[in-house]
């Protein structure tokens, strides 16, 4: 008989189709929409399995965490987005950019790796990523946001760490919508 790709929540661990602990952490379980504001407005949802907290000491040496969001936005005039990730509610990446005029549900994906070089209460990580976005038709038309820190952000690796993800438009607009289907922790290494 055939599972796919069936996870369960078990004692606070998601466990695949095989019993075995799964290196996902967080995954959402309803679309998350986001509509003209300019406020700063988290992207992960808050029905999900899993946990957006990572356990004390969860960071080590080459550990990292993937995070993945991915869904589609539609945008009015001129404008700028800023992304931002939070790890135990202090600030490890922000990007601004501008973004596309009058694009209409166009496909997105913001994909993120915080890797960690030293645990400890100085510990050391770095954010590399980027956001794709697809803004017209054809394989040409895809527009790319560098995320990624150029030096070491320091961070408690020895508490407990809240992750957060948020987007924010420079100017609430009625056009400006983004609707997330799938966001995902996890972990690698």
């Amino acid at each position: 008989m055939f599972f796919g790709l069936c996870r369960v929540l078990l004692c606070n661990t998601l466990i695949d189709y095989e019993g075995n602990p799964s290196d996902l952490l967080y995954s959402n379980t309803a679309i998350k929409l986001t509509t003209n504001t300019n406020l700063e407005v988290s992207q992960l949802s808050d029905s999900y399995i899993g946990t957006k907290i990572l356990p004390i000491n969860f960071f080590s040496p080459g550990k990292i965490l993937r995070i993945r969001i991915c869904g589609y936005l539609s945008t009015g005039a001129e404008n700028t987005t800023t992304l931002r990730l939070y790890l135990a509610g202090g600030l490890v990446l922000e990007s601004t950019s501008p973004i596309a005029n009058n694009l209409t549900d166009a496909f997105f994906e913001v994909r993120v790796d915080i890797i960690c070089y030293t645990q400890g209460i100085n510990g050391t990580i770095r954010c590399a990523g980027r956001t794709l976005l697809h803004t017209g038709t054809g394989l040409s038309t895809v527009a790319m946001r560098n995320l990624m820190n150029t030096s070491d952000v320091t961070t408690d690796t020895t508490k407990i760490c809240p992750v957060d993800v948020t987007y924010q438009w420079g100017t609430a607009l009625a056009a400006n919508k983004m609707t997330i289907l799938e966001a995902t922790l996890e972990k690698l290494g």
